[in-house]
């Protein structure tokens, strides 16, 4: 099965239970490994540790093949779900899970717990990706980075599971003011979504404004960040533009 998108951040915020395996994929890595690491909590309940997770990469695919079945068959010392993280770098190394997939899906092997491959950009005729699109207990999930509307999904998910709204203006403001500072995206739609929650109405700009999220009229935060960088002509016209508004 595969989702992608939206449906992709929904499935790793209320995964369907009947799914013991995951391959979530994408251009930006940190996005996946974001999705990847939602999805690891919910399956565990639990922080990840020593005692209930593996990790594996490419280089321990290649030097034991057999050990990524012997992990994912281990039993957790203190029960309770067991999990077995692949970062894939290279397709080549998806051979073992390939492998692996084809046995659980045709019942040869039984999994003792949940198996979760990242991996970067796949094609449509990725071997890997088609297995886990074709799998009936397994699911490919592609996600979209920042660059590619990644941001407006990943607030649209985390709004919704925890029942939070946001208006349009407030929402394509957000999105603009992030897309400048993308490595505190996450930390800001948490942010958000927290405040959202039990509000009573959507989110609105003033809102923003207040949590600090888009600028106040008025204030030279632009005007100052384009001196820095040497745009001196784009700093004078921030800087009157901020000062018409009251700064």
């Amino acid at each position: 099965m595969k989702r992608a998108g939206a449906e992709a951040l929904n499935f790793t915020a209320k995964p369907a239970k009947e799914f013991w395996a995951a391959l979530i994929f994408g251009k930006d890595r940190t996005a996946v490994k974001d999705a990847a690491d939602q999805l690891a909590g919910k399956w565990l309940g639990a922080p990840e540790d020593a005692f209930n997770t593996a990790r594996l990469a490419d280089s321990d695919l290649k030097s034991d093949p057999v050990r990524l079945s012997d992990e994912l068959q281990a039993q957790s010392l203190f029960g309770g779900e067991r999990l077995v993280r692949v970062r894939l770098d290279a397709e080549t190394a998806g051979v073992t899970v390939t492998a692996l997939l084809a046995d659980m899906e045709s019942g040869t092997l039984s999994p003792g717990g949940r198996l979760l491959v990242e991996a970067g950009d796949l094609t449509p005729k990725s071997g890997l990706r088609s297995k886990f699109e074709g799998a009936k207990k397994a699911i490919a999930l592609q996600i979209y980075g920042l660059e590619e509307g990644g941001i407006g999904l990943m607030l649209d998910s985390a709004l919704a599971e925890l029942g939070a709204a946001i208006d349009e203006d407030a929402r394509a403001a957000f999105i603009s003011a992030t897309a400048k500072e993308q490595a505190v995206v996450r930390s800001e739609v948490e942010k958000l979504g927290l405040f959202g929650r039990n509000l009573g109405r959507p989110i609105a700009i003033d809102d923003l404004t207040a949590l600090g999220i888009t600028e106040r009229e008025g204030d030279f935060g632009e005007a100052a960040d384009l001196a820095l960088t040497g745009a001196l002509k784009e700093s004078l016209v921030a800087y009157e533009r901020a000062a018409g508004a009251g700064g």
